[in-house]
This record gives structure tokens, sequence and C-alpha cells, in this order.
């Protein structure tokens, strides 16, 4: 299973996002503000689980609402068991949104061939 992890940089006005991260995420404020500003991540997501769809909309509404502020979302894939703060050189597990988005639709594919052929089972 991949962990993504989230990281949010070049936040001028700290105040504008915070509401779009908190209903995104449903962090705190105090809490989102203090890991923007130490440079810790935002948020970290296991994908791949019962709960993959409702992580997988997290993940795309931040990679459309920040940016639209001139936030820059840096995002990392890492190992399920691996910890981010950890790790020696991280920029070399950092992806682009696109390779996110392509993540997240070659699962829902899947998911959807899976079904197909399960339905497809079930007929007489």
């Amino acid at each position: 299973m991949s962990k993504i992890v989230v990281k949010v940089e070049n936040v001028t006005r700290l105040g504008d996002v915070m509401p779009a991260i908190r209903k995104i995420t449903g962090l705190g404020i105090s809490d989102a503000k203090q890991r923007i500003e130490s440079g810790r991540p935002l948020v970290e997501y296991l994908l791949f689980y019962n709960d993959h769809d409702e992580i997988a909309q997290r993940l795309r509404e931040l990679m459309t609402v920040l940016p639209r502020s001139g936030v820059r979302l840096r995002l990392f894939e890492l190992d399920e068991g691996e910890e981010f703060e950890s790790m020696p050189n991280a920029s070399k597990y950092e992806i682009s949104s696109d390779t996110l988005e392509n993540i997240l639709l070659t699962h829902e594919r899947g998911i959807e061939r899976f079904m197909d052929e399960d339905d497809d089972d079930d007929e007489p």
C-alpha cells in the first residue's frame, strides 16, 4: 500500500486558505497552521483501503483548491510503513499532481474492471 504525504508551501496569506484546509482535511485550524509553519506534512493518507474513495476525494480537492490560492503543494509517495520525518532524502519520493491523479485513476479503473468481471460471473 502507498502513503501519500502532502506538504503545503508558499502560503502568503494563511488565513485565506485555512477554511478550505479545515473543510477538506478535518484538521483544526491551529493544528494545520502549526504544521504548515513548521514545515511538517499537512496530512498523510494511506491509499487503497476501505476509505479509499474518501481519501481520493480529499487529495483531489487539495490538489484543486489550494493551488488556486497560490499555495504550492508538495506530494510524496511512500510505502505504508515509512515515516516522512525520518526520510534522509525525501525529495526523491516527490511526485507530481498528475502522477498522483494517475495512481488514483489506475486504482479506480482496476476496481471497475473487477466489478464488471464479477457482474459477468453472476450472469447465467
